[in-house]
């Protein structure tokens, strides 16, 4: 079973969703800390990429997304 999510951790979350829905790829921890989806802005702007790095992490943790490696390069996805 899933972890509840935070207020923010749900904002990172459905944005990944939303980005991938319309890009078709997943996105960077840049992409989703200026949180916009082809010029529409989706969520508030992190100005910090730790801290997306972190929420992204958090969310891994609590089951929200899985790693995965593409030619060396690790991405989460959204389960």
């Amino acid at each position: 079973m899933k972890k509840p999510l935070s207020r923010s951790q749900r904002e990172v979350y459905d944005f990944v969703k939303t980005f991938e829905e319309k890009c078709q790829r997943l996105p960077t921890v840049r992409e989703i800390g200026a949180g916009k989806v082809l010029g529409e802005q989706i969520t508030k702007v992190r100005k910090s990429p730790a801290s997306v790095h972190r929420l992204v992490v958090t969310l891994e943790d609590k089951g929200w997304m899985e790693v995965q490696r593409h030619q060396g390069e690790l991405y989460r996805k959204p389960i």
